[in-house]
């Protein structure tokens, strides 16, 4: 299961995303951790996104954008074996290591955990693999946990 990120090195702590940059890319997360992707891109992969959530038209001022809103919202992260720091009232702050219950994943493609107020959105690997054959550019997946 991996997490979308943009290829600049610097990160903003606010969010736990990415910047972006000034370089193009096809697929970028925004500061609430929402998917956002190019309009042309969206039409190579829409298909294999419609399945596990809904593609919505973004207003923009320089491109054509599509909103990726996951359908999935599950309480699928396994606290005990994952590593992870927590609020004084014992919230969830930040998850260094993801470790989910396989069967609460296990038919899902995409994913927001429900027990963080910024979830990520999960992708699982065979979506990931359709995002890299359809040409994403501009982005890399960072692996959050895998089955193996």
């Amino acid at each position: 299961m991996g997490t979308p990120q943009g290829e600049a090195r610097d990160r903003d702590t606010r969010s736990g995303a990415r910047r972006t940059g000034a370089y193009a890319s096809d697929y970028a997360v925004d500061r609430e951790q929402r998917l956002l992707l190019r309009t042309t891109f969206a039409e190579l992969v829409g298909d294999s996104l419609r399945a596990h959530g809904d593609l919505l038209p973004v207003t923009s001022i320089s491109d054509q954008l599509v909103l990726f809103n996951t359908h999935i919202a599950i309480d699928a992260l396994d606290t005990v074996r994952s590593e992870v720091k927590r609020f004084s009232p014992g919230k969830l702050m930040q998850i260094r290591r993801h470790e989910f219950h396989a069967k609460a994943v296990d038919a899902v493609g995409a994913l927001r955990l429900t027990n963080m107020l910024r979830s990520d959105v999960f992708l699982r690997e065979w979506i990931v693999n359709e995002l890299v054959a359809a040409g994403v550019s501009g982005t890399k997946f960072d692996l959050a946990w895998s089955d193996s």
